[in-house]
């Protein structure tokens, strides 16, 4: 987990995805990795986000 609060705007992290990105942030890519894996028998869909600070 990050902290994401205090970011300067411009700022752009990888996260692992949930229902939405959090407010002041825009996803700008996903992908899959291995490491946001929360089941014991992962797909292979995209399950993590580029994110952007907006706001």
């Amino acid at each position: 987990m990050k902290q994401l609060t205090g970011l300067p705007v411009g700022t752009v992290v990888q996260a692992c995805s949930t229902t939405y990105p959090p407010a002041g942030w825009v996803q700008t890519g996903s992908y899959y990795t291995s490491s946001c894996v929360a089941w014991s028998n992962p797909s292979f869909n995209n399950n993590a986000w580029q994110l952007k600070r907006v706001s």
